[in-house]
């Protein structure tokens, strides 16, 4: 039982200390890193990143132009079912037939 209870409060302690060396590893890498290496690596995807940028920017206009086709879309749908209500009506009005 006493060995149970000993395993029971190393595991989060070693776990603390693991993810402390981890930690501390990944904060020294990221230090090392070198600069010259970093400044070749963003130029080369320059190019990519300015037609993702570019791509982006089509895309977006696509939208605005959806978005206006579909507000012009339902705006006449609007207009043509008020008319038919209106033609529903006059129908109706022309339709009725008194009983005597």
């Amino acid at each position: 039982m006493e060995w149970t209870l000993l395993l029971l409060f190393v595991c989060p302690l070693m776990m603390m200390v693991c993810m402390k060396v981890m930690l501390s590893k990944h904060k020294n890498n990221k230090d090392k890193g070198d600069p010259a290496q970093s400044e070749v690596q963003n130029q080369q995807f320059q190019p990519d990143l300015q037609a993702l940028h570019i791509r982006i920017a089509d895309l977006t206009e696509q939208n605005e132009n959806l978005r206006e086709e579909l507000e012009i879309f339902k705006s006449d749908q609007s207009k043509s079912s008020i008319i038919s209500m209106e033609g529903d009506k006059n129908k109706g009005a022309d339709s009725k037939v008194e009983i005597s």
